[in-house]
């Protein structure tokens, strides 16, 4: 016999969950509430429930009703005597209104024109707006001056000259520039001699011109480029970035050694042995490292070292390369060992950092910072 909860609503505004099952009547759910005290015990002639607001038996069951799990029975109870018909009593239920306490604030303003022994004061003398100022009118530089006008003024020539622009040089600006960019030591060295031209001055009245110097603009050297050349040992010894090994076994020709070329296939011809061309195409499960793989093994593992090490390949391993020394046993030994040891160094890093990963998510630390 399968067994569900239905809810019991109107008991205060609260919902009562109780077990039922589908045999179960609506008097025995009341027995129940009885039991338990939540409903009064005046009998059942002053309650009844319903469902979906129809007033239902007390021999009603839950099958009979089609209730299932999660359903609800509404319980409604009488109140003997009707409601109080006092006006007061039926508008209990709604909120008060808030009075306005216009006293109050009639205190308040009152207290405004008061000084502060209590007396009323005069009226209070309104504060005159500001004026806005007038505005000079500018002087129309444009409109023509009569010599014979008594308002001439003779020093119109002296001021034109005052009214020159100041105009920094293209070296001054350069000099101001290189304090702030380039780093101390360097010099700037200026390839040709500056020749000054006239050019006429910028004046408002009748002044002479004044000679003001043109230059070539000036090239502001790289900060890192003089600093470079001071470490040049130090920059061959960087390896070039993107630019793989294999491309000093293998050099990227146009077309294969009887000089048919396929549509969208690339041709490699390796440095080592006989100088064999191959052909890789898209489709082609072949590349240059299984080719070199497959034909010279100590030169794979020479490849393999180069891969994992930093740095640009020994003197050894350039004649390796460009075949001025030959690869023996020995060589390929020693390569291979070295290959196998950089890769377990690489396994051993990234299971190191695997375990700090798992170790952070599990008890909630950063290895780093622990």
């Amino acid at each position: 016999m399968s067994v569900f909860t239905v809810f019991i609503r109107g008991l205060g505004g609260c919902s009562l969950p109780i077990l039922v099952t589908k045999y179960t009547t609506v008097y025995e759910i009341y027995q129940h509430l009885l039991d338990l005290g939540v409903v009064p015990k005046t009998g059942i002639n002053n309650l009844f429930f319903t469902v979906g607001g129809r007033r239902v038996s007390w021999d009603d069951t839950m099958e009979s009703l089609k209730l299932g799990p999660i359903s609800h029975l509404d319980l409604r109870i009488r109140v003997p005597g009707g409601a109080n018909p006092d006006p007061e009593a039926s508008s209990s239920s709604l909120p008060a209104k808030r009075k306005r306490n216009e006293k109050r604030m009639q205190n308040i303003l009152t207290a405004e024109d008061q000084d502060s022994d209590g007396n009323p004061e005069g009226n209070r003398p309104k504060k005159s707006a500001r004026k806005s100022r007038k505005k000079k009118a500018r002087r129309d530089d444009t409109a023509k001056t009569d010599a014979e006008d008594n308002d001439f003024s003779s020093g119109s020539e002296s001021d034109s000259d005052s009214d020159v622009e100041l105009v920094m040089t293209n070296e001054e600006l350069a000099d101001s520039l290189l304090a702030k960019t380039v780093v101390e030591g360097s010099r700037r060295k200026t390839s040709q001699p500056v020749k000054p031209t006239k050019n006429p001055a910028k004046s408002k009245g009748k002044g002479k011109g004044k000679a003001m110097v043109s230059e070539p603009p000036v090239v502001i050297p790289d900060a890192t480029a003089e600093s470079n050349t001071d470490t040049g040992s130090s920059k061959a010894a960087k390896k070039k970035p993107g630019r793989s090994p294999i491309y000093l076994l293998y050099e990227l020709v146009a077309q294969d050694a009887d000089g048919s070329q396929l549509e969208g296939a690339r041709y490699y011809k390796c440095y080592l042995g006989n100088r064999t061309i191959i052909s890789i195409t898209a489709g082609s499960n072949y590349n240059t490292k299984s080719s070199l793989n497959k034909n010279f093994k100590g030169h794979f593992r020479l490849y393999e070292v180069l891969t994992r090490r930093d740095g640009l390949p020994t003197a050894d391993g350039l004649a390796l390369i460009n075949g001025t020394q030959a690869m023996d046993a020995a060589t390929a030994i020693k390569y291979a060992q070295q290959a196998d040891q950089l890769s377990q160094n690489i396994k051993s890093i990234f299971q190191k950092q695997a375990t700090e990963a798992e170790a952070s998510v599990f008890y909630g630390f950063d290895p780093e910072y622990s």
